[in-house]
C-alpha cells in the first residue's frame, strides 16, 4: 500500500511445514522504496493448515493507511474444505490495526459485521468480503460484504471494533473505494 511518494507497506506471507500460511510479515519504507525494513508480524490462525490467505477474488490489496502511523490490514482466508453444503462460502477474515506505522499490529475484529448478515436478509452460510476495509480517519471506515444477490456495506465509527450495515439489494457491481 502506497500512502504517498515516501511511505509504503507490503505484507509477505510466511509458510512452514505445518501450514500453507503461518504468519504475515510487514515491510515498511519511509524513503520511497530506497530502503525497506521489517515491521511487525502477525501469527495466522486459519481454519485448517492447508487454507491459504490473500488468494481471494475481488478488488483487494488488504492494506489501508490514513497517515504514516495509522493503518489496517485484512487477512482473508478461503477455506480449502468448506464445512457447509452447496452455496456455503464462509471466509475467515481478520482485521488488524496499527498505531505505530506497522511495527506492531493488534487484532481488531474477526469476521467484521458477520452478526449483521441475517438481519440484513443475507443468505446463511455466506461471509465473503467484497472489498478491503478502507478508513478515512482513526475511527471511520467501510467494508463491503457479499449478500447475494446484492451487497452489504458495513460502516464503523470506532476503528473497526463494531459495525453497522446498509444493504444494496440486487447490486452485482464490484465495490471500489
Amino acid at each position: 500500500f502506497f500512502l504517498d511518494a515516501t511511505h509504503a507497506w507490503v505484507e509477505e506471507v510466511s509458510r512452514n511445514a505445518d501450514a500453507c500460511a503461518s504468519q504475515a510479515i510487514t515491510f515498511i519504507t519511509n524513503d520511497g522504496g530506497a530502503t525497506w525494513r521489517q515491521g511487525g508480524s502477525v501469527a495466522l490462525k486459519l481454519s485448517a493448515p492447508e487454507d491459504d490467505v490473500f488468494n481471494v477474488s475481488g478488488p483487494v490489496d488488504n492494506m489501508n493507511f490514513i497517515d504514516p502511523e495509522h493503518g489496517w490490514f485484512t487477512v482473508t482466508s478461503a477455506p480449502s474444505h468448506p464445512n457447509g453444503g452447496p452455496g456455503d462460502m464462509t471466509m475467515l477474515t481478520l482485521l488488524y490495526s496499527t498505531s505505530d506505522g506497522g511495527v506492531h499490529w493488534r487484532l481488531v475484529a474477526t469476521n467484521p459485521g458477520r452478526s449483521l448478515l441475517a438481519a440484513a436478509g443475507c443468505p446463511p452460510g455466506i461471509y465473503q468480503p467484497g472489498s478491503d476495509a478502507v478508513f478515512v480517519s482513526q475511527t471511520t471506515g467501510w467494508l463491503a460484504l457479499a449478500c447475494p444477490p446484492g451487497a452489504l456495506m458495513l460502516t464503523t465509527r470506532d476503528g473497526g471494533a463494531t459495525w453497522s450495515a446498509r444493504p444494496f439489494p440486487n447490486c452485482t457491481c464490484q465495490v471500489y473505494f
